[in-house]
């Protein structure tokens, strides 16, 4: 009797034992999976900021001179009129004399929300030159062009 208590008791040790590890083992294969799809991830985000920094040809690598003088320029939203931003921009790089690659760079940081997220879906290599970069900001965001009154519209006033 002793024996197949003794029997028992080591049967039902071992059932313990397989179960405490058959939980290791399956959070241990739940934790490998975890890691897995961090991986996943992060690798996902920096296929998002590589394609983010190649959206343009307007060079990365064009470092701001030292004692550059910041300009003064309003955020474009994307919800203004991109004639008058772009003027405005201008007017201030112009002022600075500064280059085609410096205005590329200096331009992207006048963008906020809409005007952002825009610029960052363009098609990596589409954009070469500061001119592209104004020519197709002013296409996209054209609906927000400021109208001219001309004479023809007083007559529409009732």
């Amino acid at each position: 009797m002793q024996r197949l208590l003794r029997t028992i008791a080591s049967l039902q040790e071992n059932r313990e034992e397989q179960a405490r590890l058959s939980q290791e083992d399956e959070a241990e294969e739940y934790h490998q999976e975890a890691l897995r799809l961090v991986a996943e991830h992060e690798e996902e985000l920096q296929r998002q900021l590589e394609e983010m920094k190649t959206a343009t040809d307007c060079p990365d690598q064009v470092i701001i001179p030292p004692h550059f003088r910041e300009l003064v320029v309003n955020p474009f939203y994307g919800t203004q009129d991109p004639s008058i931003h772009l003027l405005a921009f201008q007017t201030q790089v112009y002022i600075s004399g500064r280059d085609d690659a410096i205005s590329c760079k200096l331009f992207l940081g006048t963008l906020r929300g809409v005007a952002m997220q825009w610029f960052t879906s363009l098609p990596p290599r589409t954009i070469h030159t500061f001119n592209d970069l104004a020519v197709v900001c002013v296409l996209q965001f054209i609906t927000n062009r400021t109208k001219r009154l001309e004479v023809v519209d007083l007559f529409d006033i009732q």
